[in-house]
């Protein structure tokens, strides 16, 4: 799709009361402040946000599936319901976002920074799998297909 400015996005949105259906894939954001914009039921999947903020962003319902949102401040942001698979959210400020019910297969988070995040049963794929206390075996293939067995410790986190 190419590279939309926060003018274009604002003429696209405009005059629309439901987004879903939207499509903006594979678009690129770059260098602009989208605080408190309605982005809900946007397909954005394969789109790329850079040195954008989307403090308070109502992301609801969206579809933001491979995306790049690495570094981006969301504090406050809205994700209900969305499709976050495999979304790359390295060091972003996360804090006070809202993901019930959001899909979180894949992402990553490496470094986002998590305080106040809200989540319930409904959110996929964000708690641990595995038992919260005491310790547990593990495992993991290594060189040349050797499974080792891993012994982790109650404390380990």
């Amino acid at each position: 799709m190419g590279t939309i400015t926060k003018k274009q996005l604002t003429e696209i949105l405009t005059g629309q009361k439901n987004h879903e259906g939207l499509s903006l894939r594979e678009a690129v954001f770059a260098d602009m402040d989208l605080s408190g914009y309605d982005l809900s039921g946007i397909d954005f999947t394969l789109s790329s946000f850079r040195n954008v903020c989307l403090d308070g962003v109502n992301f609801a319902r969206a579809v933001i599936e491979n995306v790049l949102l690495d570094g981006c401040s969301m504090k406050g942001a809205d994700f209900r319901n969305a499709d976050m698979r495999t979304a790359s959210m390295r060091y972003c400020d996360m804090t006070n976002c809202d993901i019930r019910g959001a899909s979180l297969y894949g992402a990553v988070l490496e470094h986002a920074v998590l305080q106040g995040i809200v989540s319930d049963e409904n959110t996929r794929w964000f708690r641990i799998h595995c038992p919260e206390k005491g310790a547990i075996l593990g495992y993991k293939k290594c060189v040349n297909d050797r499974l080792v067995q891993l012994l982790i410790p109650a404390d380990a986190r």
